[in-house]
C-alpha cells in the first residue's frame, strides 16, 4: 500500500520536472545528488527524502517553501538572511526570473553553490568575479549585490 504523504511529495517533484522540462540529471546537479537519487525522489514506491538540506535545495530550485514537503522538519537553528540575499531574491523576481531560470544562466558546476546561497546556507561570495557574474546575469551593478 502506497503512503499518500510520500506520493504527494514525489508527485510535487515529478510534476515540477515535467512542467519545466528540466532534465533529471540537471536537477540532480542543482541539488547535489546523483541521478539515481532523483529517480528515487519521483518514484512513489520509494520513501521520500527526509534530509533537510536536500529538501531545502529542492524547494529552492522549485521556488517553493520546504514546508510544502510533509517530510521536512524545520531545523532548530534560526535562519538569518542577509539584506543582500533578500535583495538578490527580489532582483531575481523583478527580472521576471524563476530560480530555475536564474540557475540555468550559470555553468552547471556553479549551480549547487548558488542554490545554497539562495537558501541562506552560504554567504554571498566575496570573490569579486563571482559577484560580477551574478550582477551581470541580473543586469545590475556589483555594488547592488555586495556593498564593499
Amino acid at each position: 500500500m502506497k503512503n499518500n504523504i510520500q506520493k504527494k511529495s514525489s508527485k510535487i517533484v515529478g510534476d515540477f520536472l515535467n512542467k519545466t522540462k528540466l532534465h533529471k540529471k540537471e536537477f540532480a546537479q542543482m541539488i547535489g545528488v546523483t541521478l539515481s537519487y532523483v529517480y528515487n525522489l519521483i518514484d512513489e514506491n520509494v520513501p521520500f527524502s527526509t534530509r533537510s538540506i536536500t529538501l531545502e535545495r529542492i524547494a529552492t530550485v522549485m521556488d517553493i517553501n520546504p514546508e510544502e514537503f510533509i517530510e521536512y522538519q524545520i531545523p532548530q537553528e534560526v535562519e538569518s538572511f542577509s539584506e543582500n540575499l533578500l535583495m538578490l531574491k527580489d532582483i531575481i523576481k523583478h527580472n521576471n526570473l524563476t530560480t530555475l531560470d536564474f540557475l540555468k544562466m550559470f555553468e552547471r558546476k556553479k549551480r549547487l553553490e548558488l542554490v545554497d546561497i539562495l537558501r541562506g546556507a552560504r554567504p554571498i561570495p566575496l570573490d569579486w568575479e563571482e559577484v560580477t557574474l551574478i550582477a551581470q546575469v541580473l543586469s545590475i551593478s556589483n555594488e547592488e549585490i555586495y556593498d564593499y
